[in-house]
């Protein structure tokens, strides 16, 4: 390449006169170029190939323990909600059955069966006075 700009105007190569003939071959004063061909490099592309394969074969095995341990955690999941409505089923009875122990029928009854019985005129404390008054003289206050 030239450094002269593209528009420039370019010397023409001056050609010697043709007197006469001269029996000496004209030398440039540039040597000439020749192309050369780059060794060939041969690189195998196996190790390439193999660590394709390798990752490839990882990434699956990666893909299949993942999904195997996702199956495995839904079905320990099921058993555990499956588990929850059962005790929450056995807690919605005994709360039931709290509830009708706990009624004042059954209550009295409870009680008849212990071996207690109702006082006819219990003892009331009143806080204020410091005093234990029959129940008939506590309604009066």
């Amino acid at each position: 390449m030239s450094a002269l700009p593209a528009s420039a105007a370019r010397a023409l190569p001056v050609r010697p006169a043709i007197t006469a003939p001269s029996s000496a071959p004209v030398k440039s004063s540039k040597p000439r170029l020749r192309l050369i061909e780059a060794p060939a490099h041969e690189r195998s592309s196996t190790r390439f190939v193999m660590v394709c394969i390798v990752t490839l074969l990882a990434a699956v095995l990666g893909v299949l323990l993942l999904n195997t341990e996702m199956a495995n955690g839904a079905y320990e999941r099921a058993d555990l909600t499956k588990v929850r409505s059962q005790e929450a089923i056995i807690g919605e009875q005994l709360s039931q059955e709290l509830a009708d122990i706990s009624t004042a029928e059954n209550l009295a009854k409870r009680a008849e069966q212990l071996g207690m019985r109702q006082m006819v005129n219990p003892h009331v404390l009143h806080i204020d006075s410091s005093k234990v008054n029959a129940a008939k003289g506590a309604e009066g206050n």
